[in-house]
């Protein structure tokens, strides 16, 4: 068998962690990537083994005001100027702009108009 079909098999095997001390590391506050970084995992195998422990998300809760999100999201603010408003990322505006339903209710409200125009 040659070195690189070894090293191949080498790096198919599960890594052993130290659970309780992953846990531990998880819980604090320290970034994905630091994390992946002090065990030598990569971010994959990080959230394959945070669902494996049944570790709770560490996303914070928003502290925004939803109904000033809602309004400016409907003044047609960009994600870009949302995210920098608001202050988070554009990730997050994505994905509160599909918690919220907010695409599919200005779509009803774009159609409510046409039909008022007739």
């Amino acid at each position: 068998m040659s070195e690189i079909e070894e090293s191949s098999e080498d790096n198919m095997q599960k890594r052993e962690l130290d659970k309780d001390l992953f846990i531990e590391v998880y819980m604090s506050d320290m970034r994905y990537y630091d994390i992946c970084n002090a065990f030598g995992i990569s971010l994959d195998t990080l959230r394959k083994r945070i669902k494996q422990y049944g570790l709770p998300p560490r996303r914070h809760p928003l502290s925004i005001d939803l109904e000033a999100f809602r309004e400016s999201y409907y003044s047609g603010i960009s994600s870009y100027k949302l995210a920098e408003t608001f202050g988070i990322c554009r990730s997050t505006v994505t994905r509160l702009v599909k918690e919220l339903k907010l695409r599919e209710n200005l779509n009803a409200m774009h159609r409510t108009e046409c039909y008022a125009e007739i």
